[in-house]
């Protein structure tokens, strides 16, 4: 008898919950916190289930709702809980969205309102995407616990929860908020206390309502529920058509992305013109305020200081924003293409083949900034660096003899890809 194959869910995890402990409680795809479009790109996947858990929100678009009322319209089970999850269940149960645990039940009944109570910082996907900051909706059920196991009284737990909500969401951290108490007045031997209580028994609910959401989706998956027949109907607008078409220009969900190395990435975003320095300088920006620092006197410092720092940080920023622009397929294409063609040329003269002339100095770069960047060059070249993100002269030239002997071998006997 043939073994029907394992029906497929997506979850998308980050901070919240390791991704190995999640395997170990139920068997799906996990991939990174969704943005916009990732939830359309999971039903393309034709999935039986999405659980949705954590979600970016700032660093890129957040999810939208329309697209989880499309999977919804698909017949895809999508379940909601812990953290981005729990704010889209609370909107969207109406429509048939599944919410799972106590934030989210806060939300719906509307204990809580604000989406500060579930963000939090975090690292890359390098670090398991690692929490830099205390959810509040942690701390809220932590120092329950707390004052219902009298370390803390009333008035205190009052106290500290307004004190908690008063940082910024990237700052709130038990440390600093116990600091911040005994600066309001607060018993030293009560903070003392607590910080003790806080050590071994610190309440993480995002955890515990991720764990619930996975419970509920290998429940659902066990059983084969059917999905629930929609109570809408779906409109197309011209709005949900950008994301379908950005979505459908992705790689598919948790497949591995072109290996392209981040400079030369960054040298297609710079043929882009404005818009590539627009990108670039948003990258910067985003940067900096991961860091919690602010821009040197010029971007073009800024730019090197963060290069020679955080590059994989900042290469990161721009990998979003080329993503969220809608430029990301074009630019690996070409990226990829280009080197091919110079590899090739690279063997060429290993074998013996004569190098052909190229531009050098002021006439290379010239050609650079006339042909492809659609500007002069400047008189002061610092000017030009800092609009295009680079350190030093010598990195741009190499850039643009790059550039010019992929366009020169463009338009021999190697052509270029389609739409490129």
């Amino acid at each position: 008898m043939t073994q029907s194959p394992p029906l497929k869910v997506f979850i998308f995890l980050g901070p919240t919950l390791a991704h190995e402990l999640a395997r170990a409680e139920c068997d799906a795809i996990y991939v990174e916190p969704a943005a916009q479009g990732d939830i359309y790109r999971a039903v393309l996947e034709q999935p039986f289930a999405i659980g949705l858990i954590d979600g970016y929100f700032e660093r890129l678009p957040a999810v939208w709702h329309k697209e989880i009322l499309w999977a919804l319209a698909e017949g895809v089970h999508v379940f909601g809980a812990a953290s981005m999850g729990a704010l889209r269940a609370a909107e969207l149960a109406r429509f048939g969205m599944r919410g799972v645990g106590a934030i989210f039940n806060a939300f719906q009944d509307g204990t809580l309102e604000d989406d500060d109570e579930v963000a939090v910082a975090h690292g890359e996907a390098s670090s398991g995407y690692r929490a830099t900051s205390e959810a509040m909706v942690n701390i809220r059920a932590t120092l329950r616990e707390a004052e219902q196991a009298r370390i803390i009284g009333e008035k205190t737990h009052a106290r500290l929860i307004s004190l908690a909500k008063e940082l910024f969401y990237p700052d709130r951290s038990y440390p600093l908020l116990l600091a911040r108490a005994l600066e309001a007045g607060e018993s030293p031997a009560h903070i003392d206390a607590l910080r003790g209580f806080i050590a071994s028994e610190r309440v993480d609910q995002k955890r515990l309502d991720a764990l619930a959401l996975l419970q509920a989706v290998k429940a659902c998956v066990a059983e084969g529920q059917p999905p629930k027949p929609s109570t809408f109907h779906f409109s197309h607008t011209d709005a949900w058509q950008q994301v379908v078409d950005w979505a459908r220009s992705a790689p598919p969900l948790g497949a591995a992305e072109p290996a392209v190395p981040a400079p030369l990435l960054a040298a297609e975003v710079r043929l882009l013109g404005a818009r590539g320095e627009a990108l670039l300088a948003r990258a910067l920006a985003r940067t900096a305020v991961a860091l919690g620092t602010h821009a040197s006197s010029t971007r073009h410092e800024a730019f090197r200081r963060l290069r020679a720092e955080q590059p994989a940080l900042l290469a990161s920023h721009l990998l979003d924003e080329v993503r969220v622009s809608g430029d990301y397929a074009q630019l690996v294409q070409r990226a990829q293409h280009k080197q091919q063609c110079l590899s090739k040329y690279e063997q060429e003269r290993s074998a013996g083949a004569a190098p052909e002339p190229e531009p050098e100095g002021e006439q290379l770069l010239s050609w650079y900034c006339q042909e492809k960047l659609g500007r002069a060059v400047p008189e002061q070249l610092e000017d030009l660096l800092s609009d295009l993100g680079i350190s030093q002269r010598e990195e741009l030239e190499t850039e643009a003899r790059r550039e010019f002997e992929y366009s020169r071998r463009r338009a021999g006997r190697f052509g270029a890809p389609g739409g490129v």
